[in-house]
C-alpha cells in the first residue's frame, strides 16, 4: 500500500498515468532495504508493457543530422533512476553494511532521500513540440527536431552516441552541472577505489546533469525549443554542437577532473 501510494503521489506531480515499464536486473535490487526477513514484507518486481501507433509524417530521421547543429539539453534534477544498483552498493559499502544500521544513520537516510527525487518526465511537452496534439491529432511541428536522445542507461556517450550518424561527432561545451547527488556519490565513491567513479563513467552510468538531447538546426529553433519547454517547468539549454569528427567530446562537470575533454570515438 505504502508503495503504490508514493507511487501514485509520483505520478499525480508529474501529471502522469504510467503503464509502461522495464525489469531491471541487478546485483542489489532497488527492494534490497525493505529485505528485513520478515514473514509480512513484501518484496516485488514490476514491469509491463504498451504497444501503440505512430504517424510515419512525424517520425524523427537522425540520419539527417549534420555538422554544425545545436544540441540542446533538457535538465535533470536527480539520478533519474539510472545506475541504481551503483547507489546501492555505495550506500552498503559507506553505511552498512547491516540494513537495521543504515536506518538509523541520518547522514545515510539524508542522501537517500536524494535519491527519491521523481524523474522528470518529457513526453508531454516532446510530443507538443514534434507536433502530436494532446488528442492524439497530427500537426505540424513546433520546431523541426532531427533526432532526440533519452538518457538512460548507457548515459550519453551510448544513447546520444548512437543517435549520431556515420561520421557525425559532437562537442558538448556547455554541459549543466550535475545534480547534487550525482556529484555526492561521487566524493563518496573514492574512498572505495574499486567502485569509484571516473569522470567518463559518470557520463555512461548517469546523466550527468541532462535527461535528454535534442538535435535542432540551428539557436534560433534552440532557444524556441527551450522556450516551450519553460512552459511546461522544464529547463532546457544549448549544450554544444555537432561536427564532422566523428568524435563525441564532452567537457566536464565532474569534480575527478572539471574542464578536460573526455572523448569516445564512434563506431
Amino acid at each position: 500500500k505504502a508503495m503504490m501510494k508514493g507511487y501514485g503521489e509520483v505520478l499525480k506531480k508529474a501529471n502522469l498515468v504510467n503503464i509502461t515499464g522495464e525489469i531491471a536486473i541487478m546485483k542489489n535490487s532497488i527492494t534490497a532495504f525493505c529485505d528485513t526477513n520478515s514473514n509480512s514484507q513484501l518484496i516485488v518486481t514490476w514491469g509491463a508493457s504498451c504497444i501503440g501507433l505512430s504517424s510515419q509524417k512525424l517520425l524523427l530521421d537522425p540520419s539527417k543530422i549534420k555538422p554544425g547543429m545545436v544540441i540542446v539539453g533538457f535538465k535533470e534534477n536527480g539520478y533519474r533512476c539510472n545506475g541504481g544498483g551503483f547507489h546501492t552498493e555505495l550506500i552498503l559499502r559507506e553505511y552498512g553494511p547491516e540494513i537495521g544500521k543504515i536506518f538509523q544513520n541520518s547522514e545515510a537516510l539524508a542522501y537517500i532521500k536524494k535519491l527519491t527525487v521523481p524523474s522528470i518526465s518529457y513526453a508531454k511537452t516532446v510530443c507538443r513540440i514534434i507536433g502530436w496534439g494532446e488528442d492524439g491529432s497530427v500537426g505540424e511541428p513546433i520546431v523541426k527536431v532531427h533526432g532526440i536522445a533519452h538518457i538512460t542507461g548507457g548515459g550519453i556517450w551510448g544513447k546520444f552516441g548512437e543517435l549520431l550518424p556515420k561520421g557525425i561527432g559532437a562537442i558538448l561545451d556547455n554541459m549543466p552541472i550535475p545534480p547534487e547527488v550525482l556529484l555526492q556519490a561521487q566524493e563518496m565513491s573514492f574512498a572505495h577505489p574499486d567502485i569509484e567513479l571516473s569522470d567518463k563513467a559518470a557520463y555512461s552510468t548517469f546523466h550527468g546533469g541532462p535527461g535528454m538531447l535534442l538535435v535542432v538546426d540551428d539557436k534560433k529553433a534552440a532557444q524556441k525549443l527551450c522556450d516551450e519547454a519553460s512552459n511546461d517547468g522544464i529547463e532546457g539549454e544549448i549544450i554544444g554542437s555537432t561536427d564532422d569528427s566523428g568524435v563525441l567530446k564532452i567537457v566536464s562537470r565532474f569534480q575527478k577532473t572539471p574542464g578536460n575533454v573526455l572523448f569516445e570515438v564512434l563506431k
